[in-house]
Order: C-alpha cells, then sequence, then structure tokens
C-alpha cells in the first residue's frame, strides 16, 4: 500500500470514496496562548491506494498498520498514534489499483512554537507535511 497524498485542511467529509474539503492546505495552527490551552488538530484528506493482492476479504484481520506521527521543531517524536489498517472489496479493473480517501485527525499538544512535522504511514510508506504553531490571532 502508498499514500497518494495527503491535503491537511480544517474539514474533510468523505462520501462514496469523493472528499468534500474546506480549508485545504493549512499549514498554521494559531493558539491564544503558550502553552496551548488545549491540544491542537489538523484533519487530513488521505488517499490510499493498494495492489490487488493487498485487499483484505471481508473476515480477514486487517493486515496492515496505519500511523500518524507528530515531530516538535527539534524534530523529536511527540506523538504518535497506531492501528491496524486493511482495504477490503474487490477489484472491477485489473488495470487500476483500488484507493480509498480518507479522513484522518491527528491531535497532538505543541511543545513549542514553530514549525511541526506530520508524517501519515501506512507500514514502512510515508508521507509528510509541515504545520506552523503560532501564538496569538491569525493576521
Amino acid at each position: 500500500m502508498r499514500i497518494a497524498w495527503v491535503v491537511p485542511c480544517r474539514y474533510v467529509e468523505v462520501n462514496q470514496n469523493l472528499a468534500t474539503i474546506v480549508g485545504g492546505g493549512i499549514d498554521q495552527i494559531w493558539v491564544p496562548s503558550f502553552p496551548a490551552p488545549a491540544p491542537v488538530q489538523v484533519l487530513c484528506a488521505t488517499r490510499i491506494v493498494a495492489s490487488a493482492t493487498e485487499l483484505d476479504e471481508p473476515d480477514d484481520e486487517p493486515r496492515h498498520v496505519l500511523t500518524s506521527r507528530v515531530l516538535d521543531p527539534e524534530m523529536a517524536l511527540l506523538s504518535e498514534l497506531s492501528q491496524p489498517f486493511g482495504i477490503g472489496g474487490e477489484v472491477v479493473d485489473p488495470k487500476i489499483d483500488p484507493a480509498v480517501i480518507m479522513p484522518i485527525g491527528v491531535v497532538f499538544e505543541p511543545s513549542a512554537l514553530g514549525q511541526h512535522t506530520v508524517e501519515i504511514a501506512v507500514d514502512d510508506r510515508s508521507t509528510t507535511f509541515p504545520i506552523t504553531i503560532r501564538e496569538g490571532a491569525p493576521e
């Protein structure tokens, strides 16, 4: 499996494998004061592609692991959450790899102001994007 793309956003909804994205491309989160009074959250519209051999049968346990990580500005691990993951279904066209779009919520308590790195991974294949934590109100 591989991650085709991740769009950080304020809101994402997926219906019939089509995403409605609001605030796509968000790269800054403003906290009223630091340390932040509450954890921050970014949603990720994520498209994961599998090969036909990676599809799970309906009664199978998921064979893959979906992980989200957040690294602080010094690249130290701030948070990590992993869970079993699989894609079921049948191959409609053997020339086209099956894919699923799913929302992934990443919640973390920032340890510092500045640029954090968010990583979304399936097994050992991942993609990253930056999120900058700022103090005060948006300019």
